[in-house]
């Protein structure tokens, strides 16, 4: 049977290993200018780890121990593949063009290429899946608590709205607040509150083996994104902040401290008789934007 020689470069000649390999034996050809000079040659490695200059039919004749019957010796893709079995990631300098992708379509895997999983994007779903099951209640539990916070916040001028700015002393949208929850935005460089959710919303994608959307990593202000992601940065803000969650579900945390806690970061005078005006407020408030509930009830610290 005559030697496929196409299938033996795939098997055993295509590794990095094997590359190198042949490139340290031409550059001492080049070095001996030897290289290209038909005399007939090829420097080779022998078995005592040296090189030396031998007749090219000879070196290129030579019966490998990998085509040698009995050999145990596996394929380099073999050992790629294995690889991947085990979740060892290769190094980006394996990945091939978009053009060879295309042209290896429909072809089984080898030379140390595998495509990139596919991730499905972390949503805001998904976190208050996270959230009832990692720290209690319900999915609209957790839906309706957003839904107070992002009343409140937002103000009685942009109620509920994705693209609310800070209203400021001199009653115009020029604060740093942004969103229906008032993240900072990146123009505050001291307080960055903004980007610090971001941050947390990479981490929990990453720990749940998600990915992470690119419009709300990409984002330089919460107004730039939509209802659904700008809750998703409060819930993996709330998860990865100070506040014990659990307690709030538990009904041990009233919902103003752990908005004070979780999201505000900073009490001053007035805040607690602000926010439950606007919680109350909420009760029928939120109607008006087609929710079907209205605020979270007031939860008061249980006496231990």
């Amino acid at each position: 049977m005559s030697r496929d020689y196409r299938q033996e470069y795939l098997d055993f000649q295509s590794s990095r290993a094997s590359k190198k390999k042949r490139a340290e034996l031409n550059r001492i050809n080049h070095k001996n200018n030897t290289y290209g000079n038909g005399d007939g040659e090829d420097v080779s490695h022998q078995s005592d780890g040296g090189t030396e200059s031998e007749d090219s039919s000879t070196n290129k004749g030579r019966d490998e121990k990998s085509r040698k019957k009995g050999s145990k010796r596996k394929p380099f893709r073999f050992w790629s593949r294995k690889k991947a079995e085990q979740g060892i990631l290769l190094s980006p300098k394996y990945k091939r063009k978009k053009s060879r992708v295309k042209a290896q379509k429909g072809l089984p895997v080898f030379m140390g290429f595998f495509p990139e999983e596919k991730k499905d994007i972390m949503t805001k779903s998904m976190l208050e899946d996270h959230l009832s099951k990692t720290r209690g209640q319900t999915n609209e539990f957790w839906e309706q608590t957003g839904d107070t916070i992002a009343y409140h916040e937002s103000g009685p001028n942009q109620r509920m709205s994705p693209t609310a700015r800070q209203i400021t002393n001199n009653k115009k949208k020029d604060g740093v607040g942004r969103g229906m929850f008032m993240f900072e935005s990146k123009d505050d460089v001291k307080k960055d509150g903004f980007e610090t959710a971001q941050k947390r919303y990479s981490n929990i994608a990453k720990s749940k083996n998600l990915g992470e959307d690119p419009e709300i990593m990409n984002a330089k202000s919460a107004d730039e994104l939509s209802k659904d992601q700008q809750y998703a940065l409060l819930y993996s803000d709330l998860i990865e902040g100070p506040a014990k969650l659990s307690d709030y579900a538990e009904g041990k945390m009233s919902i103003e401290d752990l908005w004070i806690k979780g999201h505000k970061k900073k009490e001053v005078p007035g805040d607690r008789e602000s926010f439950e005006e606007s919680r109350k407020d909420s009760e029928e408030g939120l109607k008006k934007y087609g929710l079907r509930k209205g605020g979270v009830v007031r939860r008061k610290a249980q006496k231990g």
